[in-house]
């Protein structure tokens, strides 16, 4: 029996091209928001054209862009805290927790 060959889907050109509507669902913003967006240079438009189409790429970079920078600041957030932790308690916290307390 011959081995069955993985089918790889490639995006058409239609799914590669977003509307300013289908865009705004995809991101959960209102339209204007989008073009708000766009205006400001935070989302790549097709240029040229009487409608604002977003390549498919373009989105995806604001998405990285956005997860990127939530990343870095909780990360910041979360060892800033663990410091003031150890801080606050003397240098007595493993790891930016405080340690258990076991009864005997």
């Amino acid at each position: 029996m011959p081995k069955r060959r993985r089918s790889v889907r490639l995006l058409s050109p239609a799914d590669q091209v977003l509307t300013a509507n289908e865009a705004s669902e995809i991101l959960r913003v209102s339209e204007p928001t989008l073009i708000r967006l766009v205006k400001r240079g935070d989302l790549y438009h097709i240029p040229g054209i009487r409608r604002i189409l977003i390549p498919r790429a373009s989105l995806d970079q604001l998405l990285q862009r956005a997860l990127d920078t939530y990343s870095h600041v909780f990360g910041t957030m979360r060892r800033a805290a663990a410091d003031a932790m150890d801080r606050a308690v003397g240098g007595q916290t493993q790891n930016g927790f405080l340690p258990t307390i076991t009864r005997a």
